[in-house]
């Protein structure tokens, strides 16, 4: 029984049984190349997800335990330390200490753009948090949740650069 299919010819049952019969396997050269391409992949996957647990795990920690003034003694923006404005993200430490607080409304008044940023710091803490304890369910939905597009990261952008417009006219 011949396998070669010539243009507009359909194959019969008989045909695909022959072929699938006669497909030689890969060779296990190219199959380990693969299988430890996609452990390498893993593996460094697992070493970001650390990375990123352990960072926020701390910021989140840090945020927990401190209890910043509203006015600080010490300016930690090098931007405000060398111009004596704020920068787009001044206050966002402080912000990030309120939220942990559960100080809505304190954390907007030291930035605005805080609930945003540490929502998305929160994401970021458990989509690493399931790659690490591998919950593929956990990270599957995670990874369902919409990522923006280049014009929405524009738009965010332009709306961070308004929002320090503003704060720089105001004064606050």
């Amino acid at each position: 029984m011949s396998t070669t299919l010539h243009s507009g010819q359909r194959a019969t049952v008989g045909a695909r049984l022959t072929v699938a019969r006669n497909h030689q396997p890969e060779s296990p050269a190219s199959v380990a190349c693969c299988s430890s391409r996609d452990v390498h992949a893993a593996t460094a996957r697992r070493r970001r997800a650390w990375l990123v647990f352990a960072g926020l795990t701390a910021m989140f920690v840090l945020a927990a335990l401190w209890r910043p003034a509203d006015e600080p003694s010490l300016v930690l923006c090098p931007f405000r330390a060398l111009t004596h404005y704020p920068c787009p993200g001044c206050g966002m430490t402080r912000a990030f200490c309120a939220l942990a607080h559960f100080e809505l409304w304190r954390a907007v008044r030291f930035n605005a753009l805080s609930p945003l940023l540490f929502l998305s710091a929160l994401l970021a803490w458990a989509s690493a948090a399931a790659t690490l304890l591998r919950t593929e369910r956990v990270r599957f939905l995670l990874a369902r949740l919409p990522r923006p597009t280049p014009l929405a990261t524009r738009i965010m952008l332009a709306f961070v650069m308004l929002w320090w417009a503003t704060r720089l006219a105001g004064g606050f």
